[in-house]
């Protein structure tokens, strides 16, 4: 609030200023204010604000409290962030009536901050500082309360339990034993002796109990009323301020809780907290965030879907991870494990995907940028051992703009008109896929790729005379290669992207024609009919009403594709594609539907 007020006085000329018509701000910045930009929003109106989003179910808005405009010629405002404390930056918005539910919020902070008597500095973990002591002082400063009570504050923030009592009285109780006496000095802080503290009590994360509270409240209501009078806080107020002051808490730790035994205690405090909040979110919050990665849905509970529970174990992986990783897999299937290993990595050697190069042949950032080389080994549910070996692309994320990166597909909606036009105009239909489709593109930018143990001895083992030099161990003795890629790798991020513009070039040099509405559509007059190609990464659908037209495409694909493998592809009246069932069996129509897709997922389910 104050800085609203003092940005709006410095928006308007000063009468005694040094300028009659241009105001602070404007001498200062050289930003004018203009009304439909910067004065459309009080203070404290609740709003929406839009959040940065991409296809994944997360929320595309979040509940904010308005704060002032920052200046700028966009028009962009500061808010408060309802869910994490947070103070942000917005330039679109959407101004709705205030939920109760965020009323009761803040009132509760505001009841929470009176137990405070002046400005108080925290640390990450909510604990009050002090800059003008030494980092672990343990002095006690008094701070004055109402009455005739004094409240005592460590200097180190931490709070203890207990009604104030004589500390002289408590020290000559205990001068029989030293360690009670060593004890009562380092934890009584309020004149309560050591046996009063529980450990790992909720002292340790700076708030003070409210049943104590309470009692420190009730004794200063029997000296009189006083309008400054303090106000005691519940313990819900107090884990709001403590929520709203240790919101950077919760993005470490995961690293603190590896050192101290006191963070678990907190951790778990906190996710207690978390899923109540989650789960009693204001109305217009749609889709509440998980706020760390230990924060796991369990596909086990029967309570409320939207409650995340934080769970060490994952029973449900044994019922949704079909496959398994490469030692997993060896050790199970043996020999056909090594031999399907093999035929995965020997396709990246025929198409000449990847180059050996010497580890100190590289930069350090090439190093440091370097993705990792996944494989799985899974079995069919005819038997058959597969190996699938992919990057782990995840790091390009930091570097790599979305656009850059993002490959078209072909939209419901286009896919199902076209099966219409197929079955209104009678058409041939071929559905085909185009095997290793992404290692026919070539890779457009330096990427490296380290691959670790078990594949990099199998890829020295295909051809020993051109990787087996390249090898080196890493501390442990663990065989580690590097190698560049040539072509387009699944896993990478612009892999999807490259294949689709070798394909989009390819049909463009055949004659076809690319839709502006939908670039994985294209159509191309032929004997005076209309063929059209659909396509969603690698799986194509074909159609013309001439049979010949139909596998003379997919000749010409097979041609150019399935040199190294053939182009598998599906004819007849009944076609699977993209998990659809596309059924042309009544002249005229089209059936589509999804029971075979629900059928095999379910005995896969089964199998496991």
């Amino acid at each position: 609030m104050v800085y609203n007020v003092v940005f709006w006085l410095n928006v308007f000329p000063h009468k005694d200023g040094v300028h009659k018509v241009m105001s602070p701000h404007t001498i200062l910045t050289g930003l004018h204010i203009t009304h439909d930009k910067h004065c459309t929003l009080e203070f404290g109106t609740y709003v929406q604000i839009h959040e940065e989003h991409d296809n994944s179910m997360t929320a595309r808005t979040s509940g904010a409290i308005a704060l002032r405009p920052t200046g700028n010629i966009q028009g962009t405002h500061y808010f408060l962030n309802v869910s994490s404390g947070r103070c942000v930056t917005r330039n679109n918005w959407t101004a709705l009536p205030m939920p109760n539910e965020v009323i009761h919020a803040i009132h509760r902070l505001a009841a929470a901050c009176k137990k405070y008597k002046e400005i108080v500095f925290t640390d990450s973990r909510g604990k009050i500082i002090d800059d003008n002591s030494p980092e672990h002082e343990t002095e006690i400063e008094e701070i004055t309360g109402v009455g005739n009570t004094t409240y005592l504050v460590s200097i180190t923030g931490v709070y203890s339990t207990g009604v104030s009592t004589n500390s002289s009285t408590n020290e000559n109780k205990n001068t029989g034993n030293n360690t009670n006496v060593n004890e009562n000095e380092n934890s009584t802080e309020l004149g309560v002796t050591h046996d009063d503290i529980s450990e790992n009590t909720p002292e340790e994360m700076g708030v003070l109990p409210a049943l104590e509270l309470q009692e420190i409240h009730t004794a200063q209501e029997t000296e009189g009323d006083d309008n400054d009078a303090y106000v005691t806080p519940t313990r819900q107020e107090l884990d709001t301020l403590e929520e709203m002051n240790a919101t950077n808490m919760r993005h470490d730790m995961e690293t603190a809780t590896k050192h101290m035994d006191t963070d678990n205690q907190v951790a778990e405090t906190h996710e207690e907290y978390n899923e109540a909040d989650n789960s009693a979110g204001h109305g217009y919050n749609l889709r509440p965030r998980p706020t760390r990665r230990r924060e796991k849905i369990s596909l086990l509970q029967v309570t409320r879907q939207s409650a995340c529970e934080a769970v060490s174990e994952k029973p449900h992986l044994h019922v949704l991870m079909t496959q398994m990783s490469i030692r997993a897999g060896i050790k199970k299937f043996g020999q056909k494990g090594n031999e399907a290993v093999s035929k995965e990595l020997r396709q990246l050697h025929d198409r000449r995907a990847m180059v050996p190069v010497q580890k100190n042949k590289l930069s350090a950032e090439d190093k440091k940028r370097a993705l990792r080389y996944l494989m799985f080994i899974k079995e069919k549910r005819d038997g058959a051992i597969k190996a699938r070996g992919c990057a782990d692309g995840r790091p390009q994320r930091q570097y790599t703009e979305k656009g850059d990166a993002s490959s078209p597909t072909v939209s419901l909606e286009e896919m199902m008109i076209s099966c219409c036009i197929d079955a209104k105009e009678g058409r041939y239909v071929a559905v085909t896929d185009i095997p290793g489709a992404f290692l026919h593109a070539d890779m457009n930018e330096r990427i490296h790729i380290v691959m670790e143990g078990t594949v990099a001895e199998q890829v020295a083992k295909l051809e020993p005379t051109i990787y087996r030099k390249y090898i080196w161990h890493d501390r442990k003795g663990k065989p580690m290669l590097y190698v560049r890629l040539k072509k387009a790798l699944y896993g990478t991020l612009q892999a999807a992207l490259l294949f689709w513009q070798l394909l989009s070039e390819t049909l463009v040099s055949w004659g076809f024609t690319i839709n502006p509405y939908d670039q994985c559509v294209a159509n191309k007059q032929i004997n005076g009919r209309q063929c059209t190609i659909v396509w969603h990464v690698d799986d194509l659908k074909i159609s013309h009403v001439s049979e010949d037209v139909v596998e003379n495409i997919i000749a010409c694909l097979n041609k150019k594709f399935g040199k190294e493998s053939p182009l598998t592809t599906s004819r007849g009246k009944i076609l699977e594609y993209l998990g659809l069932t596309l059924d042309y069996s009544k002249k005229g129509r089209v059936k589509i539907s999804m029971y075979e897709y629900v059928k095999k997922s379910s005995m896969g389910h089964l199998m496991t």
